[in-house]
């Protein structure tokens, strides 16, 4: 399960859609991402990363990825509570139902305008470490 996680976070990327994340899509500038969530992040190479992001009432950490200045993917990765990484997980399923392409403990969708994985591992300290990337096509 690790390997399938770390193979999701190697993506560099994570998605609400395959056409961008939330209110933006594919091809978003920097600064329109920078103007929305603050500067708070920390640049490197060709992607932001904001280490305390609500990520639908979860605090991930979230990276976004650009290619020419323009928003190419994201990926969003932390550790949670049992119950919140469980009912994320569970809401992404519903969302992608009759779609996704599962992996164990980690599913996959793809389309014409992108592709997400996403999935959760249950530690031995009674959290979740949960996982989703997203990468234009």
């Amino acid at each position: 399960m690790r390997k399938i996680l770390l193979s999701f976070l190697l993506l560099g990327t994570f998605c609400f859609g395959t056409t961008g994340y939330k209110d933006f899509s594919w091809g978003t500038s920097k600064s329109k991402i920078i103007a929305k969530y603050g500067k708070d992040y920390v640049a490197n190479n060709n992607s932001i990363i904001y280490t305390k992001f609500n990520f639908d009432g979860v605090t991930l950490k979230m990276t976004f990825v650009f290619q020419d200045e323009k928003l190419f993917g994201w990926s969003g990765s932390g550790i949670v509570e049992n119950e919140e990484g469980d009912k994320l997980i569970d809401q992404y399923r519903k969302k992608y139902n009759g779609k996704l392409e599962e992996i164990g403990s980690a599913y996959r969708y793809d389309d014409t305008k992108g592709i997400i994985a996403f999935g959760s591992q249950k530690l031995k300290t009674g959290r979740t470490m949960i996982s989703f990337a997203c990468e234009m096509k």
